[in-house]
């Protein structure tokens, strides 16, 4: 299944574009897109990455972010999951998260969110290798009649040569 989109809410559309401003618009979808977008509930980011990623100064980054806080349409965290409402809970810290409650992640608070293992690729490197060591684990762990599918007898048939 192949996603090559974010899905947002329909409050986001509906209820708060008309009040919110270009930068705090900008912002707050890259927050989505940074989390929604990668089926997580919050995303580590820098001033230095959103200023990338929106086109914004560093100013404007943080007037944004607090107002965005302030509208309750954002939720900023440290690595502890402790929310930093103000610029000086956020000052010095290394790692910041955010995060914000018009999220599908957030509406649904399911499984939804946590990342699916990725499919093992076929490649000769990911193929157990049954030895004899390995077939008798198995056997152990298993029992007898599981066992059985694990253990490929492998035969080798060898030609010998007629000399003359």
């Amino acid at each position: 299944m192949n996603h090559n989109y974010t899905p947002i809410s329909n409050i986001l559309f509906d209820n708060f574009i008309p009040t919110l401003t270009g930068a705090e618009l900008k912002t707050l979808l890259i927050i989505l897109r940074q989390t929604d977008g990668w089926q997580k509930e919050r995303d580590k980011m820098t001033h230095a990455k959103l200023m990338e990623k929106t086109g914004l100064s560093r100013r404007v980054i943080a007037d944004t972010i607090q107002s965005l806080i302030n509208k309750k349409l954002i939720v900023v965290t440290d690595y502890q999951k402790n929310v930093l409402e103000n610029t000086v809970d956020r000052k010095g810290k290394i790692l910041i998260f955010y995060s914000s409650p018009l999220g599908r992640c957030a509406e649904n608070s399911t499984n939804l969110c946590k990342k699916a293992p990725n499919p093992v690729q076929k490649s000769a490197y990911n193929k157990r290798n049954y030895t004899k060591k390995t077939a008798q684990k198995d056997f152990q762990n298993l029992g007898m009649q599981k066992a059985a599918n694990f253990c490929k007898v492998r035969t080798y048939y060898t030609t010998s040569k007629n000399s003359s």
